[in-house]
């Protein structure tokens, strides 16, 4: 373990002392773990498949909460293991989603209805290994299906349940109030978003969860859906930039074209293993996502609909937001 890089990191980020002192200790006892096994001499030197054995451990040793998480994620950027703080965003990208999404079927449907569908459902703790994911979610949108109609499904997967706070997107609104039309928002948001992906290749910082290369801003820049919107017919079309733009356009298969497209981490691995088949209405949910910016812009809970998407098996997820009866710039 780089104790020394570490404690810069933290320094740098102007965090407390006592974080550095507990992640020695939490630290310690994974390298301990992976030298046992002989998987590494060192966290900075395992590849995802031994950070994978060490998600495992933590879960059996019941050291899994996001807290946990937060720990390996943040050394693994202090050591520059860009791959493996995007790989632990695999696992971390699960946490929470079901308990809005029964949250929301409790206040959609009743106490009464929504306990059939709570007591079918077991959700996935964190740190499940990647491929368990997928067959939680055939069974928990059985369940779905078998109990609402098409309306109460989409309006219940259709929310931000990621929990991002609106709070996020009020600058964004007050520059679409100012802008002289939603048509030139739309292009500086756009425009805006691929400086911000600019100074990420530049710095070699990673950008959510992905590496930025001059290939990703160029595919980027090719489309003003992808980070923005295009606004015709009284709606918005945004496809969504994929999970891992670099994978994604190096990838030499269908599969791995799908597979490093989509953002699910309760659904992607299906991708790659052609197993199970997951019903396309699960990608409501990545629609509430998509939809949240819009929705604090124009104070709505705005209808989104699902136009393609990897796990329908398409190789993008595109979506599209009805604006009618709403009054733009």
């Amino acid at each position: 373990m780089n104790k020394q890089v570490l404690l810069q990191y933290i320094e740098s980020k102007k965090l407390d002392i006592k974080i550095y002192d507990q992640m020695i200790v939490f630290l310690a006892e994974q390298e301990d773990f992976i030298k046992e096994k002989g998987i590494s001499e060192s966290l900075e030197s395992i590849n995802d498949k031994g950070l994978d054995q060490v998600v495992s451990n933590i879960v059996s040793t019941k050291h899994n909460s996001l807290d946990e998480f937060h720990m390996l994620m943040r050394y693994m950027i202090a050591v520059n293991r860009h791959d493996l703080y995007i790989h632990l965003t695999r696992y971390t990208g699960s946490y929470g989603v079901i308990e809005s999404i029964l949250e929301k079927l409790r206040k959609t449907i009743g106490a009464n209805r929504s306990q059939i569908i709570i007591e079918e459902t077991k959700i996935p703790e964190l740190g499940t290994p990647l491929e368990e994911m997928p067959l939680f979610t055939e069974e928990f949108m059985k369940a779905l299906r078998n109990n609402l109609t098409e309306k109460e499904f989409n309006k219940i997967l259709a929310d931000n349940h990621h929990q991002i706070p609106k709070s996020v997107f009020f600058d964004e609104k007050l520059r679409y109030e100012q802008a002289s039309s939603l048509l030139e928002y739309l292009e500086d948001y756009h425009k805006r978003m691929i400086e911000q992906l600019e100074e990420h290749h530049r710095l070699g910082k990673v950008w959510y969860e992905q590496i930025i290369t001059a290939e990703v801003i160029d595919f980027v820049r090719s489309n003003q859906e992808i980070l923005s919107a295009v606004y015709k017919d009284d709606s918005l079309y945004i496809t969504k930039i994929p999970y891992d733009t670099k994978a994604f356009l190096e990838a030499n298969t269908d599969e791995e074209k799908r597979y490093y497209s989509c953002h699910c981490p309760f659904a992607r691995t299906s991708l790659i293993r052609n197993k199970p088949n997951i019903d396309g209405g699960w990608c409501m949910c990545s629609g509430g996502f998509t939809k949240l910016h819009f929705d604090v812009l124009f104070d709505q809970d705005l209808p989104v609909e699902c136009l393609s998407s990897a796990i329908k098996g398409d190789f993008l997820c595109r979506f599209k937001i009805s604006l009618q009866d709403i009054s733009i710039k």
